[in-house]
Protein backbone atom coordinates (compact mmCIF):
# COMPACT_ATOMS: atom_id res chain seq x y z
CA UNK A 1 0.00 0.00 0.00
CA UNK A 2 1.22 3.34 -1.06
CA UNK A 3 2.33 5.54 2.00
CA UNK A 4 -0.41 8.56 2.03
CA UNK A 5 1.41 12.13 2.76
CA UNK A 6 1.01 13.57 6.61
CA UNK A 7 -0.91 16.85 5.88
CA UNK A 8 0.17 20.28 7.92
CA UNK A 9 -2.17 22.37 9.74
CA UNK A 10 -2.65 24.49 6.45
CA UNK A 11 -4.14 21.62 4.56
CA UNK A 12 -0.70 21.06 2.60
CA UNK A 13 1.60 17.80 1.87
CA UNK A 14 4.51 17.59 4.24
CA UNK A 15 7.05 14.64 4.02
CA UNK A 16 6.24 11.93 6.37
CA UNK A 17 8.36 12.23 9.44
CA UNK A 18 9.99 9.86 11.77
CA UNK A 19 8.61 10.28 15.47
CA UNK A 20 9.21 8.60 17.97
CA UNK A 21 6.23 7.08 20.45
CA UNK A 22 7.69 9.63 23.58
CA UNK A 23 7.19 12.61 21.36
CA UNK A 24 3.43 11.77 20.32
CA UNK A 25 2.61 11.50 24.14
CA UNK A 26 4.39 15.02 24.65
CA UNK A 27 1.75 16.64 22.37
CA UNK A 28 -1.10 14.65 23.74
CA UNK A 29 0.04 16.17 27.77
CA UNK A 30 0.67 19.47 26.29
CA UNK A 31 -2.51 19.89 24.62
CA UNK A 32 -4.19 18.14 27.71
CA UNK A 33 -2.24 20.11 30.22
CA UNK A 34 -2.25 23.58 28.37
CA UNK A 35 0.89 24.18 30.41
CA UNK A 36 5.35 23.08 29.43
CA UNK A 37 5.85 22.46 33.18
CA UNK A 38 3.20 20.56 34.35
CA UNK A 39 3.50 18.39 31.21
CA UNK A 40 6.98 17.94 31.66
CA UNK A 41 6.05 16.97 35.68
CA UNK A 42 3.65 14.27 34.14
CA UNK A 43 5.60 12.84 32.21
CA UNK A 44 8.62 12.97 34.26
CA UNK A 45 10.69 15.52 31.95
CA UNK A 46 12.86 18.75 32.93
CA UNK A 47 10.84 21.75 31.79
CA UNK A 48 13.74 22.15 28.70
CA UNK A 49 12.99 18.48 27.58
CA UNK A 50 9.48 19.49 27.34
CA UNK A 51 9.95 22.80 25.68
CA UNK A 52 12.10 21.22 23.04
CA UNK A 53 10.01 18.39 22.63
CA UNK A 54 7.20 21.16 21.53
CA UNK A 55 9.50 22.82 19.31
CA UNK A 56 9.75 19.72 17.77
CA UNK A 57 5.97 18.94 17.22
CA UNK A 58 5.44 22.77 16.08
CA UNK A 59 7.98 21.82 13.27
CA UNK A 60 6.76 18.16 12.02
CA UNK A 61 2.83 19.66 12.56
CA UNK A 62 3.58 23.26 11.09
CA UNK A 63 1.18 24.06 14.09
CA UNK A 64 2.01 26.23 16.85
CA UNK A 65 0.02 23.26 19.42
CA UNK A 66 0.27 26.25 21.77
CA UNK A 67 -0.55 29.79 21.58
CA UNK A 68 0.40 32.29 24.65
CA UNK A 69 -3.61 34.31 25.71
CA UNK A 70 -4.26 36.54 28.27
CA UNK A 71 -5.40 33.70 30.16
CA UNK A 72 -2.04 31.54 29.68
CA UNK A 73 -1.46 28.77 27.03
CA UNK A 74 -4.34 27.78 25.05
CA UNK A 75 -3.62 25.01 22.41
CA UNK A 76 -3.83 26.37 18.91
CA UNK A 77 -7.33 26.29 16.61
CA UNK A 78 -6.00 23.21 15.15
CA UNK A 79 -4.54 21.35 18.27
CA UNK A 80 -6.90 19.20 19.36
CA UNK A 81 -7.97 17.43 16.00
CA UNK A 82 -4.03 16.29 16.26
CA UNK A 83 -3.96 15.62 19.74
CA UNK A 84 -7.20 13.46 18.74
CA UNK A 85 -5.68 11.26 16.50
CA UNK A 86 -2.68 11.02 18.35
CA UNK A 87 -4.41 9.58 21.02
CA UNK A 88 -6.35 7.30 19.48
CA UNK A 89 -3.29 6.40 17.28
CA UNK A 90 -1.38 5.95 20.93
CA UNK A 91 -4.45 3.73 22.29
CA UNK A 92 -4.23 1.38 19.24
CA UNK A 93 -0.20 1.04 19.88
CA UNK A 94 -0.94 0.43 23.78
CA UNK A 95 -3.87 -2.02 23.01
CA UNK A 96 -1.68 -3.94 20.35
CA UNK A 97 1.03 -4.43 22.74
CA UNK A 98 -1.25 -5.28 25.65
CA UNK A 99 -2.80 -7.97 23.28
CA UNK A 100 -0.61 -10.51 24.45
CA UNK A 101 2.26 -8.97 26.50
CA UNK A 102 1.63 -7.65 30.04
CA UNK A 103 0.08 -4.73 31.16
CA UNK A 104 1.33 -3.13 34.18
CA UNK A 105 -1.69 -0.14 35.32
CA UNK A 106 0.77 1.61 37.45
CA UNK A 107 2.47 2.43 34.46
CA UNK A 108 0.45 2.36 31.36
CA UNK A 109 -1.19 6.01 30.04
CA UNK A 110 -3.95 4.54 28.14
CA UNK A 111 -7.21 5.63 27.56
CA UNK A 112 -10.67 3.68 27.89
CA UNK A 113 -13.88 4.47 26.03
CA UNK A 114 -16.73 2.90 28.22
CA UNK A 115 -20.49 3.61 26.64
CA UNK A 116 -22.07 3.62 29.60
CA UNK A 117 -26.07 4.54 30.50
CA UNK A 118 -27.10 6.98 33.49
CA UNK A 119 -27.86 4.46 35.96
CA UNK A 120 -24.08 3.07 35.18
CA UNK A 121 -22.71 7.09 34.90
CA UNK A 122 -24.77 7.89 38.84
CA UNK A 123 -23.91 4.40 40.64
CA UNK A 124 -21.03 2.42 39.08
CA UNK A 125 -18.85 5.39 37.54
CA UNK A 126 -18.24 6.99 40.96
CA UNK A 127 -16.11 4.25 42.52
CA UNK A 128 -15.07 2.85 39.12
CA UNK A 129 -13.02 6.73 38.51
CA UNK A 130 -11.66 6.42 41.91
CA UNK A 131 -10.27 3.09 41.76
CA UNK A 132 -8.31 3.51 38.67
CA UNK A 133 -7.04 6.87 40.16
CA UNK A 134 -5.52 4.66 42.69
CA UNK A 135 -4.10 1.89 41.16
CA UNK A 136 -3.81 3.51 37.61
CA UNK A 137 -2.74 7.14 37.83
CA UNK A 138 -1.81 7.46 34.25
CA UNK A 139 -5.04 5.64 32.83
CA UNK A 140 -8.17 7.91 31.13
CA UNK A 141 -11.71 7.09 31.14
CA UNK A 142 -14.15 8.17 28.40
CA UNK A 143 -18.08 8.40 28.99
CA UNK A 144 -19.37 7.48 25.47
CA UNK A 145 -22.97 8.76 25.22
CA UNK A 146 -25.35 6.01 25.22
CA UNK A 147 -27.00 4.67 21.77
CA UNK A 148 -28.30 1.21 22.34
CA UNK A 149 -28.85 0.74 18.65
CA UNK A 150 -25.17 1.43 18.01
CA UNK A 151 -23.55 -1.18 20.52
CA UNK A 152 -22.22 -3.82 17.88
CA UNK A 153 -21.17 -0.83 15.31
CA UNK A 154 -19.54 1.13 18.18
CA UNK A 155 -17.60 -1.75 20.07
CA UNK A 156 -16.98 -3.34 16.14
CA UNK A 157 -15.12 -0.16 15.35
CA UNK A 158 -13.81 0.74 18.33
CA UNK A 159 -15.24 4.00 18.72
CA UNK A 160 -15.81 2.03 22.15
CA UNK A 161 -13.95 -0.33 24.15
CA UNK A 162 -16.88 -1.24 26.81
CA UNK A 163 -20.60 -1.37 27.29
CA UNK A 164 -22.00 -1.28 30.58
CA UNK A 165 -25.78 -0.69 31.07
CA UNK A 166 -29.66 -2.72 30.85
CA UNK A 167 -29.35 -4.22 27.38
CA UNK A 168 -31.35 -7.22 26.63
CA UNK A 169 -30.65 -7.59 22.77
CA UNK A 170 -26.64 -9.19 22.44
CA UNK A 171 -25.66 -9.31 19.35
CA UNK A 172 -23.34 -12.22 17.85
CA UNK A 173 -19.59 -11.58 18.24
CA UNK A 174 -20.05 -9.67 21.53
CA UNK A 175 -19.21 -11.05 25.00
CA UNK A 176 -20.97 -10.34 27.82
CA UNK A 177 -20.88 -10.80 31.90
CA UNK A 178 -23.41 -9.73 34.42
CA UNK A 179 -21.68 -6.62 36.40
CA UNK A 180 -24.83 -6.25 38.45
CA UNK A 181 -28.55 -6.28 39.33
CA UNK A 182 -30.91 -4.18 40.24
CA UNK A 183 -34.70 -4.31 41.12
CA UNK A 184 -37.51 -1.74 39.82
CA UNK A 185 -39.34 0.80 42.51
CA UNK A 186 -42.06 2.62 41.65
CA UNK A 187 -41.21 6.54 42.63
CA UNK A 188 -43.62 9.33 43.44
CA UNK A 189 -43.20 12.55 44.80
CA UNK A 190 -43.38 13.05 48.70
CA UNK A 191 -46.40 14.41 49.62
CA UNK A 192 -48.07 12.49 46.51
CA UNK A 193 -52.00 13.65 46.87
CA UNK A 194 -52.95 9.97 46.23
CA UNK A 195 -49.87 7.67 47.11
CA UNK A 196 -48.27 7.59 50.44
CA UNK A 197 -45.96 4.59 51.55
CA UNK A 198 -47.36 2.18 49.51
CA UNK A 199 -48.73 1.77 45.83
CA UNK A 200 -51.68 -0.91 44.97
CA UNK A 201 -52.16 -1.91 41.25
CA UNK A 202 -55.23 0.19 40.98
CA UNK A 203 -53.29 3.29 42.36
CA UNK A 204 -50.16 2.32 39.37
CA UNK A 205 -52.47 1.84 37.13
CA UNK A 206 -54.93 5.34 37.53
CA UNK A 207 -51.50 7.40 38.19
CA UNK A 208 -50.47 9.28 34.54
CA UNK A 209 -46.83 7.71 33.96
CA UNK A 210 -43.03 8.69 32.61
CA UNK A 211 -41.84 6.45 29.94
CA UNK A 212 -38.25 5.57 30.16
CA UNK A 213 -36.91 5.60 26.50
CA UNK A 214 -37.80 7.25 23.57
CA UNK A 215 -39.18 4.99 20.54
CA UNK A 216 -38.75 4.06 18.32
CA UNK A 217 -35.08 4.41 18.15
CA UNK A 218 -34.72 3.94 21.89
CA UNK A 219 -36.83 1.63 24.11
CA UNK A 220 -35.54 0.43 27.29
CA UNK A 221 -34.79 -2.80 28.74
CA UNK A 222 -37.08 -1.71 31.84
CA UNK A 223 -40.15 -0.97 29.59
CA UNK A 224 -39.47 -3.89 26.96
CA UNK A 225 -40.37 -5.84 30.71
CA UNK A 226 -43.22 -3.28 31.96
CA UNK A 227 -44.90 -4.24 28.44
CA UNK A 228 -44.74 -7.96 28.50
CA UNK A 229 -45.83 -8.34 32.08
CA UNK A 230 -48.64 -5.32 32.68
CA UNK A 231 -50.95 -6.40 30.12
CA UNK A 232 -51.69 -10.03 31.86
CA UNK A 233 -52.33 -8.37 34.62
CA UNK A 234 -54.85 -6.52 33.07
CA UNK A 235 -52.96 -3.46 34.00
CA UNK A 236 -52.49 -0.46 31.80
CA UNK A 237 -49.74 2.68 32.35
CA UNK A 238 -51.37 6.31 30.98
CA UNK A 239 -47.41 7.78 29.92
CA UNK A 240 -47.91 11.51 29.34
CA UNK A 241 -43.89 12.39 29.50
CA UNK A 242 -41.48 10.17 27.03
CA UNK A 243 -37.37 10.59 29.15
CA UNK A 244 -34.28 8.94 27.11
CA UNK A 245 -32.72 9.46 30.70
CA UNK A 246 -33.44 7.58 33.79
CA UNK A 247 -31.32 10.51 35.81
CA UNK A 248 -33.73 13.01 34.35
CA UNK A 249 -37.07 11.19 35.87
CA UNK A 250 -36.22 11.76 39.55
CA UNK A 251 -36.00 15.60 39.31
CA UNK A 252 -39.33 15.27 37.11
CA UNK A 253 -41.21 13.34 39.76
CA UNK A 254 -40.30 15.58 42.80
CA UNK A 255 -41.91 18.55 41.44
CA UNK A 256 -45.40 16.27 40.14
CA UNK A 257 -47.73 13.68 40.15
CA UNK A 258 -46.13 11.29 38.19
CA UNK A 259 -45.50 7.95 38.25
CA UNK A 260 -41.55 6.63 37.65
CA UNK A 261 -40.81 2.96 37.39
CA UNK A 262 -36.95 3.10 37.73
CA UNK A 263 -34.14 1.20 39.43
CA UNK A 264 -34.42 1.46 42.89
CA UNK A 265 -30.74 2.46 43.51
CA UNK A 266 -30.70 5.05 41.17
CA UNK A 267 -33.66 6.76 43.10
CA UNK A 268 -31.91 6.55 46.12
CA UNK A 269 -28.87 7.89 44.64
CA UNK A 270 -29.83 11.52 42.90
CA UNK A 271 -29.81 14.52 44.88
CA UNK A 272 -33.31 14.70 44.85
CA UNK A 273 -34.10 11.50 47.23
CA UNK A 274 -35.78 13.18 50.05
CA UNK A 275 -37.98 14.41 48.01
CA UNK A 276 -39.56 10.82 46.54
CA UNK A 277 -40.78 8.25 48.07
CA UNK A 278 -38.89 4.96 46.79
CA UNK A 279 -41.91 2.08 47.13
CA UNK A 280 -42.57 -1.53 45.82
CA UNK A 281 -43.96 -2.61 42.69
CA UNK A 282 -47.42 -3.89 43.77
CA UNK A 283 -46.72 -6.66 41.06
CA UNK A 284 -44.68 -9.27 40.94
CA UNK A 285 -41.88 -9.44 38.02
CA UNK A 286 -40.45 -12.65 36.40
CA UNK A 287 -37.09 -11.81 37.22
CA UNK A 288 -37.01 -10.01 40.69
CA UNK A 289 -34.10 -8.23 39.36
CA UNK A 290 -32.80 -6.45 36.52
CA UNK A 291 -29.14 -7.58 35.26
CA UNK A 292 -26.63 -4.47 34.55
CA UNK A 293 -23.97 -6.27 31.70
CA UNK A 294 -20.82 -5.36 30.48
CA UNK A 295 -20.71 -6.09 26.77
CA UNK A 296 -17.29 -6.41 24.22
CA UNK A 297 -16.12 -7.13 21.03
CA UNK A 298 -14.30 -10.59 20.67
CA UNK A 299 -11.21 -8.76 19.44
CA UNK A 300 -10.89 -7.93 22.23
CA UNK A 301 -11.53 -10.33 25.04
CA UNK A 302 -7.88 -11.97 25.26
CA UNK A 303 -6.44 -8.05 25.23
CA UNK A 304 -4.80 -8.25 28.65
CA UNK A 305 -5.20 -3.97 29.14
CA UNK A 306 -9.05 -5.03 28.63
CA UNK A 307 -9.53 -7.93 30.84
CA UNK A 308 -7.99 -5.43 33.29
CA UNK A 309 -10.55 -2.99 32.84
CA UNK A 310 -13.63 -5.86 32.64
CA UNK A 311 -12.00 -6.62 36.23
CA UNK A 312 -12.22 -3.92 37.67
CA UNK A 313 -16.06 -3.14 36.45
CA UNK A 314 -17.16 -6.24 37.70
CA UNK A 315 -14.96 -5.85 41.24
CA UNK A 316 -17.05 -2.58 41.46
CA UNK A 317 -20.72 -4.04 40.37
CA UNK A 318 -20.13 -6.79 42.84
CA UNK A 319 -19.65 -4.00 45.61
CA UNK A 320 -22.80 -2.22 44.87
Amino acid sequence: MQRQPVLGSNGAAMPAPNIDLHLLRCLETLVAERHVTRAADKLGMSQSGMSTALAKLRTIFDDPILVRTPHGMQPSEHAPAIAGSVRRALNEIDLAIARRGAFDPETSSMGFTIMASDYVGYTLMPPLVDRVRQVAPNVSLTVAIPEPSRIREALANSEVDLVVGFYHDISEGLYQTIVTHDRLACVVRAGHPRISGSVSAEQYSAEDHIYYGAPPNFVSSVEVLLERVLPPLGLERRVVLHMPSLAMMPRVVSRTDLVATMPFRLAHSVADAPALQVLPLPFELPEPELPVRAIWHERMHDNNAHRWLRGLVQDIGRSL
